[in-house]
């Protein structure tokens, strides 16, 4: 039991990096061995493991202090799923269809890594105030501080260029205009949510 706990704690400080950072190496442990006996591993794989562990965490009442807590790892494990799909390659040969075909018959599929997430805290700037280069994190971390007082819907991001796993803050127009093609929705209905914006889909694709 004692090695399973310490599998799982090893596992989770993988997938859920700023968590583990949030609260600790004795925080993170304890919240662990709670989670885990209500939550098993089934499989062999602890890298997919923890998928509702933001869940769980927006139920306990002691972390009220860390309200950002369950969406931090919601991006965290968005991240770790995003390092772990499949590689793809850009067919930039299918841009041709755009002078081609009407759209809302056009459908753009994006690469397995990328993900958008919206939440009431700045989510952009508290991951990387944890994970950016040091000489920087500091200033994520104050930036971050002043955006959490003012609790505004913000939104992210994630995306897998080559081997590593990048975050992007978005504007609202973007957000809804990659979520809506992310949910299966056509290009002619995506650049419907963002009529009445500034939205620009040349300089997005671009």
């Amino acid at each position: 039991a004692r090695n399973r706990l310490a599998n799982a704690e090893r596992a989770l400080a993988i997938s859920l990096p700023t968590v583990s950072l949030l609260l600790g190496a004795e925080g993170f442990s304890t919240a662990v061995a709670l989670y885990l006996p209500d939550h098993p591993l089934h499989g062999g794989d602890w890298g997919t493991w923890g998928e509702h562990f933001a869940d769980w965490l927006g139920q306990q009442e002691d972390l009220a202090d860390f309200a950002y807590i369950q969406d931090c790892a919601r991006l965290d494990w968005q991240c770790h799923l995003g390092s772990r799909a499949a590689d793809s390659v850009v067919e930039f040969g299918s841009l041709d269809l755009l002078a081609q075909v009407d759209a809302y018959s056009l459908y753009l599929k994006f690469h397995p890594a990328v993900s958008v997430l919206s939440a009431a805290y700045p989510l952009y700037e508290l991951w990387q105030a944890h994970h950016a280069e040091a000489t920087v994190q500091e200033s994520y971390w104050q930036q971050a501080q002043q955006k959490l007082a003012l609790f505004e819907q913000k939104h992210v991001m994630v995306y897998r260029p080559q081997w590593r796993v990048l975050l992007a803050p978005l504007s609202v127009a973007d957000f809804l205009f990659v979520e809506s093609l992310l949910k299966g929705q056509s290009l002619g209905v995506a650049l419907d949510t963002v009529a009445d914006t500034d939205f620009s889909f040349e300089q997005w694709l671009a």
